[in-house]
């Protein structure tokens, strides 16, 4: 990190900014700190920080999930610092990071900056998804956002369409739904792709399959998407499907019709 980082870090404890570690990385960062009894919703909407430290304060359950009421793991990360050595269920507390008191001033700069990483990388891809959505905006592309961990999913109307999870098969919020109605035939190929994305063996992806409708048709779409990684694990996954069937059926140089519609005509034998 540069000095004057652009997001201001805050701190919460009973202590004096300058009685603590992060006195030490002032010229690393921007630090603001508050004491747990103050209300902190309205400090936290007034200005836009990058993350929250809890310094000393335990896993305080109260103050985390004030937080959590209004943002989620990705949109504002917490870190605590404390005594325990290696406390169990951070991510179903609402916690991002922990560190130990004991840690070296080093150590804490570390984690600070990976956490401060991962929150800009989120406000980077957040202002990418409101430039898509403002590109995609009276076409017929789709658009779809997983948080892989809070176990969350946002379509728009026209993914719901083209993934035929209009009535509401979207139930789980997992990237799961993604692969509900794929014909049989590409459905292991697209997990399989999915997956080694999300593992990392891929930078991104881009993936052609049918989806089979109620109605007993099917389209061919094209979905191409991004995973967001903190430390390495896929924690968000966000991108677009689009209707590519018209593209398919006909050759581009002869205009002969495609192996697709040759293939399809076989099926219907």
């Amino acid at each position: 990190m540069t000095e004057n980082s652009l997001y201001p870090i805050l701190v919460i404890s009973e202590q004096e900014l300058n009685e603590t570690p992060f006195g030490e990385l002032h010229n690393k960062f921007t630090f603001e700190a508050v004491k747990p009894s103050q209300e902190l919703l309205p400090i936290l909407q007034a200005e836009d920080f990058a993350l929250v430290i809890l310094y000393k304060l335990g896993q305080n359950e109260k103050i985390i999930s004030e937080i959590r009421s209004a943002y989620d793991m990705a949109q504002l990360p917490i870190a605590v610092v404390g005594t325990a050595k290696s406390p169990k269920g951070l991510y179903e507390r609402g916690i991002n990071q922990y560190m130990n008191n004991s840690a070296s001033l080093q150590e804490i700069e570390e984690k600070i900056c990976g956490l401060y990483s991962f929150s800009d990388t989120h406000r980077r891809l957040f202002a990418d998804e409101e430039r898509l959505k403002l590109a995609v905006k009276g076409s017929n592309s789709g658009i779809f956002d997983y948080d892989l961990i809070n176990k969350t999913a946002d379509y728009s109307t026209r993914a719901l369409e083209l993934l035929a999870l209009e009535n509401g098969e979207a139930k789980e919020g997992s990237w799961q739904d993604l692969t509900a109605n794929i014909h049989p035939e590409e459905k292991e190929t697209v997990v399989s792709k999915i997956e080694n994305h999300l593992k990392g063996d891929s930078p991104r992806l881009e993936i052609q399959f049918r989806i089979l409708y109620s109605d007993g048709t099917h389209r061919w779409i094209l979905m191409r998407g991004q995973a967001l990684r903190k430390d390495g694990e896929a924690v968000r996954l966000t991108g677009t499907v689009n209707d590519i069937s018209s593209s398919l059926s006909y050759d581009n140089i002869t205009g002969l019709p495609g192996r697709h519609i040759f293939f399809d005509l076989l099926e219907r034998c």
